[in-house]
């Protein structure tokens, strides 16, 4: 047995493990590699200690995506019905991830494990979903009676908030009648809902689109506030809100309500819309794919494939998941590997080792190899740099597989997603956006 080495130095690159090409097999046995750098200390804080709060009451994970292990719930606080519902992902700078990626590249030339590299496969774009898991489009695991609520202890948490006996039954007649299209007779049942169950947003929010479309535009604003007041989590509420702020000439405040309805639901396609209505731009949004993937083969032996024509920076978040998902020495990763708590912390981590092999002066380890720049890793370094990088894996890598997350935010966590997306997600502001 090899000795066990401390994945948490900082050791120079292996080059030529890099620049290799066609597919080579990392041997277990390996010379010692040269001693790290003294500038380059470990990190201040472990993968392990950057906590993760998993909310509560979110459906099952799907059965076919065994992967998917959700982060275990902060010491702090247990996950009894009725908690307050909160997931943090903390901000990271270039202290955070300054040299993981090369901690990746450790783990597997120590390891026991045969990882054999394909550095130049012919990839499809969605070939990072057979590791990540496939992303679920508007309405997968929507949840449209989600509303926040105070606690007993004043904190939000997340309720399904179902209408009352007279209430559904008003909502199933206003929905025929609609249907039928008796307009007016669909509102006077929507109508006689919010006055026999106020409290159900839904309700209020089917008045308020009603409202719209029949032309009672103060009759629809006034509903829409009442969805808003009820706590609704219904990303149509924002967008909604934001088409009265169109018809007043408030773009800030429209481009604000269109941000927070993608805040509720990645890639949502009303809102979406609305944006190409007022920009005239075609708004494609589609979750961060990585150039690689990741195949177990027999015992031992695990396929990494990465796309390094344009850069090796992609060579190295495969090695991370290829790592943490299927490294048989579990004591060489980085973080705790317990069946509650990978989830988070391994796509931050992953995350990281991008940003820090993206923002690399390493000629194959930059965002360019061969001259050619790569447009993805460049804006992954321009969102790291900001600080963003714990959004963007929220966003562009956790939630568009698992969407009920978003709902569980803190408001702090949801005005940081909120910013992230006005910058990265959101067209650029000059032009129609500006008042």
């Amino acid at each position: 047995m090899l000795e066990v080495v401390d994945v948490f130095q900082k050791l120079a690159l292996p080059v030529a493990l890099l620049l290799a090409s066609g597919c080579a097999s990392v041997p277990a046995a390996v010379a010692p590699l040269p001693p790290p750098e003294a500038s380059r200390a470990p990190p201040a804080r472990s993968f392990a200690e950057r906590e993760l709060v998993y909310p509560p009451g979110l459906p099952p994970l799907p059965e076919e995506i065994p992967h998917a292990v959700m982060p275990r719930a902060s010491s702090e606080r247990t996950l009894r019905p009725g908690a307050p519902a909160r997931i943090t992902i903390q901000e990271v700078g270039p202290d955070d991830w300054e040299g993981t990626g090369q901690i990746f590249l450790r783990i597997a030339e120590v390891s026991p494990t045969a990882y054999q590299l394909d550095l130049d496969p012919a990839l499809p774009e969605d070939a990072s979903d057979s590791i990540l898991g496939p992303v679920l489009r508007w309405p997968a695991q929507q949840r449209p009676w989600a509303v926040t609520a105070l606690d007993a202890e004043g904190e939000r948490e997340v309720i399904d908030r179902a209408p009352s006996a007279t209430g559904a039954a008003l909502l199933t007649e206003a929905e025929l009648a609609g249907r039928a299209g008796h307009g007016e007779d669909a509102l006077r049942r929507l109508a006689e809902l919010n006055v026999a169950d106020p409290g159900f947003s839904p309700g209020w929010l089917a008045r308020a689109d009603a409202e719209v479309r029949a032309g009672n535009l103060v009759a629809g604003r006034h509903a829409m506030e009442q969805a808003l007041a009820s706590g609704s989590l219904d990303p149509y509420v924002h967008t909604l809100a934001a088409e009265f702020a169109l018809r007043s000439g408030d773009r800030r405040k429209a481009r604000q309500h269109l941000s927070r309805a993608l805040s509720l639901y990645p890639g949502y396609p009303t809102a979406l819309a609305m944006v190409e209505l007022v920009t005239g731009r075609v708004l494609s949004w589609e979750p961060l794919r990585f150039r690689a993937r990741v195949v177990p083969l027999e015992e031992g032996k695990v396929l990494v494939q990465a796309d390094t024509r344009r850069s090796g920076a992609w060579l190295t978040w495969a090695l991370c998941q290829a790592t943490t998902r299927y490294e048989t020495d579990r004591s060489l990763l980085p973080f705790d590997d317990e069946p509650d708590g990978v989830r988070l912390r391994r796509e931050l981590a992953c995350a990281l080792a991008l940003a820090d092999a993206a923002t690399s002066p390493v000629g194959v380890m930059g965002t360019e190899t061969r001259g050619v720049p790569d447009p993805d890793l460049l804006r992954v370094r321009a969102i790291a740099e900001a600080g963003y990088l714990g959004e963007l894996t929220l966003y562009e890598i956790i939630a568009p597989r698992f969407p009920a997350l978003l709902l569980h935010l803190s408001e702090i966590q949801r005005e940081r997603l909120q910013v992230f997306i006005d910058r990265w997600v959101l067209p650029p502001r000059p032009g129609r956006w500006d008042n």
